[in-house]
């Protein structure tokens, strides 16, 4: 399993019909959103897609991904997605997140949740919308394990265009390396 650093919108192509939407916007809407972050603030988002390169059928490759965003203006990383149904491949997926999001010297990580909310809609006309759920960088003890064991943990394989020798590498759907 290779843990993978996508900053090219060739990893927005490998995601694309995974990456969910919320309330607001659509499935479509997100893809595009990240796609134009990537060439408007391509530092502003951290994305990376676990590979297990062992697998024999090419849908069966993608095991997981994290998908956090942060503009230059933000104290805080918004986690857009974490997905796999591995418990322990989410988990290291989160913990490059926070080591991230620590380098980049932000305090928080947040996360929009969608909460039922049945019994208000029910009882007084509410409308579910959201909620935010937040993690503080500098203070969790998980964040302090983390940075002890942070330089023990794999390199992350990063797809730049230089890595991939070529002009055009965002349109090259390639096998990752």
């Amino acid at each position: 399993m290779k843990l993978i650093r996508a900053k090219t919108k060739f990893g927005i192509e490998m995601l694309k019909g995974l990456i969910k939407g919320n309330n607001d916007v659509s499935s479509d809407e997100m893809t595009s959103y990240l796609s134009s972050l990537l060439v408007e603030y391509p530092r502003s988002i951290f994305m990376v897609l676990a590979i297990d390169e062992s697998a024999s059928d090419d849908s069966k490759m993608l095991r997981g991904f994290v998908i956090g965003v942060s503009l230059p203006t933000q104290s805080h990383v918004v986690i857009v997605q974490i997905e796999s149904d591995d418990l322990d491949l989410k988990n290291k997926l989160f913990h490059r997140l926070v080591l991230w999001s620590e380098g980049l010297e932000k305090t928080e990580l947040r996360f929009e949740v969608f909460p039922d909310g049945e019994n208000f809609t029910e009882t007084w006309g509410f409308k579910p919308s959201s909620k935010i759920m937040t993690y503080d960088i500098k203070t969790n003890d998980v964040t302090k394990q983390l940075l002890r064991i942070g330089e023990e943990l794999e390199p992350l394989v990063s797809v730049l265009k230089e890595d991939r020798g070529s002009k055009n590498a965002d349109d090259e759907p390639d096998k990752l390396s």
